[in-house]
């Protein structure tokens, strides 16, 4: 899954495109499941809350965002993660890692000219 994704404050491409793997990195199969995006800032305000992402090949767990207009509106470290919601009603939030500092996709939004 992707570490670090960089963007410019209030552009809307490229989406967020990861596959969505398990803490060993494998790829976890999605097919089936529904997949909400969210994503905070450093003070931990919701700048997207559980917005639903487009599964691209549910078997490779293979997820992209489509930034909407207003997602990206400050400049910084923002903290992302996807939430997984299996056929069966079980819940998962990606990435997963043992590292509690890895347990978010890093979206670094820069200033635009």
């Amino acid at each position: 899954m992707a570490a670090t994704f960089i963007i410019k404050k209030n552009d809307t491409s490229p989406a967020l495109r990861v596959i969505i793997e398990d803490k060993d990195g494998n790829p976890v199969p999605i097919s089936g499941a529904s997949v909400y995006f969210s994503l905070t800032n450093q003070d931990g305000e919701y700048l997207v809350d559980t917005q639903a992402a487009v599964i691209n090949d549910g078997d490779a767990g293979d997820v992209q965002y489509n930034w909407q207009d207003g997602d990206v509106s400050e400049v910084g470290q923002l903290n992302g993660e996807f939430k997984v919601v299996f056929f069966d009603g079980r819940t998962e939030r990606f990435p997963k890692n043992e590292l509690p500092e890895l347990n978010f996709i890093t979206v670094i939004a820069t200033q635009s000219n």
